[in-house]
């Protein structure tokens, strides 16, 4: 749900070349895409059927795009966790072919969800066509972890 808020409003705003119209279009397509549950290849097919973009820049757009929604929306949940009072952070976990920014973020570990990662990125993707992602990490309080070692 948070993903799809936030490709509502700000999908688009990365991909160059266009002007601002096609941008926002753009954007509509891939919110409405999330919301009607379609998958990235059928966003990037619509996108190239309706724009005359390459099959490989259709996809490359919406693979993106869809990332940075899904990261968007990941870290709005952490940050809800953790207004709710769960003590939670978030950790990059890289694809099968990671970059070195990507594989930097991964090496930080775990950090606090309002933090940014070495990359400077808030959560994926760090690039295009990144196929990483963030997760959250539940801390565990001091008290649980000596009552797990006292066992």
């Amino acid at each position: 749900r948070e993903a799809q808020a936030w490709a509502n409003e700000h999908t688009g705003e990365l991909i160059s070349g266009l002007e601002d119209v096609t941008r926002k279009e753009i954007g509509q397509l891939i919110a409405d895409g999330f919301k009607e549950g379609l998958s990235r290849e059928d966003i990037a097919d619509q996108i190239q059927s309706a724009y005359g973009f390459s099959e490989e820049r259709a996809k490359l757009i919406a693979t993106t795009e869809a990332q940075r929604a899904n990261g968007a929306g990941s870290v709005e949940g952490l940050r809800q966790a953790a207004k709710h009072g769960l003590s939670v952070k978030k950790e990059w976990v890289c694809d099968p072919d990671p970059c070195e920014d990507c594989l930097e973020n991964e090496e930080a570990g775990p950090i606090g969800v309002s933090d940014l990662f070495p990359s400077g990125d808030d959560a994926e993707p760090a690039h295009p066509n990144c196929q990483c992602y963030t997760q959250g990490v539940i801390e565990e309080s001091e008290e649980k972890e000596e009552e797990t070692d006292a066992e």
